[in-house]
């Protein structure tokens, strides 16, 4: 990740550390060739429908950014499930994540909008401005972008 990103990320797991909460980091930086072997392993076991939902096409994924983590927790087994979402780790970082400057990126019911599938284990780096906007006004990336 970035600097300020992995700073970020740092400052929220000791945060909800102190809240009695492990978040893990499953996935965060991936080269160019580690997410062509994602997405063609997903076209080739799901099919190209189901992984234009879940995996970005190389060089369109934001983890090529060093912006985006992907967090987990003990309690779903370390995958990334949108049971997440009702996880006590996962619902403190849905609550707090903008504290630290980091958004859901792909909201739930906002999937028209980001063109993805909900993922409330995927956070994108924003900054602590940014972030708290876009939580105050349940704004998704694409809507805020459209509106600087």
């Amino acid at each position: 990740m970035t600097a300020e990103a992995a700073y970020a990320l740092a400052k929220l797991y000791y945060a909800g550390r102190k809240h009695g909460h492990t978040l893990y980091a499953l996935s965060a930086y991936r080269s160019y060739s580690t997410q062509k072997s994602l997405y063609t392993y997903y076209v080739n076991t799901r099919g190209g429908a189901y992984a234009s939902k879940y995996v970005a096409r190389p060089g369109h994924s934001e983890h090529q950014t060093g912006l985006a983590v992907d967090m987990t927790s003990q309690r779903i087994r370390l995958g990334l499930y949108e049971a997440f979402d009702r996880s006590p780790e996962g619902k403190w970082m849905l609550q707090n994540a903008h504290l630290y400057g980091f958004i859901v990126r792909y909201p739930k019911g906002k999937e028209k909008i980001t063109k993805y599938n909900y993922e409330p284990w995927h956070l994108r780096y924003v900054g602590v401005t940014e972030a708290t906007m876009m939580k105050q006004k349940n704004w998704a990336f694409e809507e805020w972008w459209s509106r600087r």
